[in-house]
């Protein structure tokens, strides 16, 4: 009798150790009809069996109602051991669209005498209609804030939680989270993690979904050398083991490409993502998130010149027209730009080239924003031309998707001086979350601009000329022609410049009503002119030769 009761209660002991938690929701290749449960649970000897018993009808903890509406499912996938814990995933397919999924969780011991339920929680899944808008939430960098002293790091604990309670607020669809989910990456933080995840839920269980990416942190030699790529893959059941993947929202609305700086991005993964934007040119709006920004907006943070060299043509090409960065834990909003191989401080269209990118006023360019803070925090200090704005605050980017539009807003997370701020900010229901809720403070920045508007979608079309719809090919043509600086023109003032091996022997300018104001001969590879008496306006540079290099210049 004795043994008896003594294993009844080292089973119930066991038990209480076992209790699943850090529940998360992922979406898959189907966000309309699927989802993912995951859970995590401290490791222990007993195999306790799990079964997810979910409906479409909110039936509180009751088992049986859930049952007589689905039949309970069990655990698709387990990794045993990340972390120091084992992690189950449950793939809950064959939904209705838009609809609210209720579940519980029931845990059993071998012997059937501890027998428990979870809380009652839900997610959502996708419409599978583009006429109903995208609301997400993206951004990076919850991890600790060592590298900015002791004070910082205590206080970025805090800035994570509040952050996390601004996601409940604002009722997203989804989180695109950005890489950097911890420090060290050991498992005592991963666990803090968790804990604060759980300020994401609504207060009546909504679990939003995560679209999680890599960060340098979780690949660093810290808390697990060899890890790699396994510790996002196998705590969020990421669709590639790679952590590289697309998932595309609402019936083609929205495809957000998610990728992963912290591997080889040359080869098989460009590979994936050029022939992915080439096959899906179908999607109206292409989205990208990833850690390290290709420029940075941080001057201790280093250019991606991978990135650069395999993505940046591609978006611009396949119309990716935001793209989501993190790591250098600053803010950052740009102009929609293009790249190009021209050097600095050449001009393209009117505008000067830097860091191998060029602003242009046509919307046909990719918006970066970013650049993770949700927690750490730096001074930005690095803009380039095509800068937007910057800054320096905790936040995350709140996204909305509609057919004709993305609007983009930084959203403030944390303020220093005002510990009941996220507090007072109005929670978002299904019926108000396209509405800028009571109590959040949206950052504008110097220019003033509380939300970046991307518009001129044209999803199926590639662009083709620099100046009106904006390409490559014609860019890359013209850093081989002529460059006209400064522009605007100084008093009157611009050098016309011979780029490598241009064959340009002869030069017209001509006023945009077609009179021509000057010709000449080129004697060196550039040339200066000055028209003081043209006053205000604008004139065109031609190559009379072959008609093949044009430039604008801006006489003020």
């Amino acid at each position: 009798m004795r043994k008896l009761l003594f294993l009844s209660f080292l089973i119930i002991g066991f038990s209480a150790l076992a209790q699943p938690k850090f529940f998360r929701t992922m979406y898959s290749d189907k966000p309309e009809n699927e989802f993912t449960i995951g859970f995590s649970e401290n490791l222990i000897s007993i195999p306790f069996t799990y079964k997810i018993y979910y409906s479409e009808n909110d039936h509180g903890t009751d088992t049986s109602l859930y049952a007589t509406d689905n039949t309970p499912v069990g655990i698709d996938r387990t990794v045993q051991l990340m972390k120091g814990m084992r992690h189950h995933f449950v793939r809950l397919k064959n939904l209705t669209p838009n609809t609210n999924y209720y579940f519980v969780l029931a845990y059993t011991d071998p012997s059937g005498t501890y027998k428990q339920l979870s809380k009652r929680y839900y997610s959502k899944t996708m419409s599978d209609n583009a006429q109903d808008p995208i609301s997400f939430v993206a951004g990076g960098d919850s991890r600790l804030n060592i590298d900015e002293g002791p004070i910082a790091t205590l206080e970025s604990i805090t800035i994570r939680k509040e952050t996390n309670k601004m996601v409940a607020k604002l009722n997203p669809d989804f989180v695109a989270f950005g890489g950097d989910y911890t420090f060290a990456n050991t498992e005592i933080e991963w666990i803090q993690w968790f804990t604060d995840w759980e300020l994401t839920y609504s207060s009546d269980g909504k679990i939003t979904p995560i679209v999680a990416a890599i960060g340098n942190h979780e690949v660093l030699p810290f808390g697990c050398p060899q890890c790699d790529n396994s510790v996002v893959n196998q705590l969020f059941d990421t669709p590639n083991k790679d952590n590289y993947y697309a998932i595309t929202f609402n019936n083609n609305l929205f495809r957000l490409y998610t990728l992963n700086t912290e591997m080889a991005i040359e080869g098989a993964q460009t590979e994936w993502l050029v022939n992915d934007l080439a096959d899906n040119r179908n999607v109206l709006w292409k989205g990208a998130q990833y850690h390290k920004p290709i420029r940075p907006h941080e001057a201790g943070k280093s250019d991606n010149n991978d990135a650069f060299a395999n993505w940046a043509e591609p978006f611009y090409r396949e119309q990716v027209r935001l793209v989501i960065e993190c790591d250098a834990h600053v803010v950052k909003t740009t102009w929609p730009v293009i790249p190009t191989t021209a050097g600095d401080d050449d001009i393209i269209c009117g505008e000067a080239v830097d860091h191998n990118f060029v602003k242009t006023t046509n919307g046909k360019g990719t918006t970066y924003v970013g650049e993770g803070t949700w927690a750490a925090l730096r001074t930005g200090d690095d803009a380039k031309t095509w800068t937007r704005d910057m800054g320096s605050i905790n936040q995350i980017k709140w996204v909305w998707v509609f057919e004709n539009e993305i609007q983009a807003r930084t959203v403030q997370t944390y303020k220093s001086d005002d510990a009941n701020y996220t507090n007072n900010v109005e929670q978002l229901t299904d019926s108000s979350k396209f509405t800028i809720p009571d109590g959040v403070t949206l950052w504008s920045g110097q220019q003033g601009d509380e939300m970046v508007s991307i518009k001129n979608n044209n999803h199926t079309a590639v662009p083709t000329n620099p100046c009106q719809t904006v390409g490559v090919e014609r860019i890359e043509a013209l850093s081989t022609g002529m460059i006209v600086a400064p522009n605007p023109a100084q008093n009157g003032t611009f050098t016309i410049r011979l780029k490598h091996s241009a064959k340009i022997s002869k030069v017209e300018i001509y006023t945009l009503n077609g009179k021509m104001m000057q010709q000449f001969n080129f004697s060196g590879d550039q040339h200066k002119v000055k028209l003081n008496q043209y006053g205000n306006g604008i004139l065109i540079v031609v190559d009379n030769v072959n008609g093949k290099f044009m430039e604008k210049v801006i006489m003020n």
